[in-house]
């Protein structure tokens, strides 16, 4: 009976040489805990404004059991039938 909030994560992780694996499942695994490790890839500023906006539908999500939060775009929940989901990334 819970409220599903589905999203498509679509910012591929930088590469600084070699091929890019572009976007992937668990990609956005850095960006939600903050691990943005720049010795190990190219992150930048926009890499550090979408895990601020990650975070803070995460905590939105844990705190209220909605990931909508201030200044963000409004995220509606999945419904049966649905084939809209959230992107997040770019």
């Amino acid at each position: 009976g819970g409220k599903v909030f589905a999203y498509l994560f679509e910012h591929p992780l930088p590469v600084s040489s070699g091929p890019s694996w572009g976007t992937f499942h668990t990609g956005e695994v850095p960006y939600l805990f903050g691990n943005l490790d720049r010795r190990r890839r190219p992150y930048t500023e926009a890499d550090e404004r979408i895990a601020s906006q990650l975070q803070a539908r995460w905590l939105a999500f844990i705190r209220g059991g909605e990931p909508n939060a201030q200044g963000l775009a409004r995220w509606a929940p999945f419904a049966a039938g649905d084939t809209r989901v959230m992107g997040l990334g770019d």
